[in-house]
């Protein structure tokens, strides 16, 4: 294994902060998005796959503390991860395009994985309860 630069050891905290940052807003502000995987996706196209890991991971453990059920979608950070480091290395972040592109893939690649995850764990998102 690549031992990690001192560039990199510094980026990972910065990554968790933003996570952390942007999961906060979104919940703060009631947005229908996931702004707590910014600094996955970052740092894992710029530091490469397992300083995207490092980050995805510490993420959902420190929000686990918070909320213990959110514990499991740590597979779908490092798929984030994954898919970013791969595609960043293809040059999906060279142009615009190329970035909406690859957001478009992240989305469905998290999606494929995160859907059936309600379903098997939490027997769906959209359950009518009486």
């Amino acid at each position: 294994m690549k031992k990690l630069g001192k560039l990199t050891i510094f980026l990972i905290p910065v990554g968790i902060a933003v996570n952390i940052v942007g999961g906060q807003i979104a919940i703060l502000l009631k947005l229908p998005i996931w702004l707590d995987a910014i600094g996955t996706i970052l740092i894992a196209a710029i530091c490469g796959l397992v300083p995207g890991l490092i980050v995805a991971g510490i993420t959902q453990l420190i929000n686990a503390i918070s909320l213990p059920t959110i514990l499991p979608y740590m597979i779908v950070g490092f798929a984030m991860a994954v898919v970013s480091a791969v595609f960043s290395k293809r040059g999906f972040f060279d142009t615009f395009k190329m970035s909406l592109l690859l957001g478009l893939i992240v989305a469905v690649v998290t999606t494929a994985i995160a859907v059936p995850m309600d379903v098997i764990i939490f027997g769906g998102v959209c359950r009518n309860r009486q």
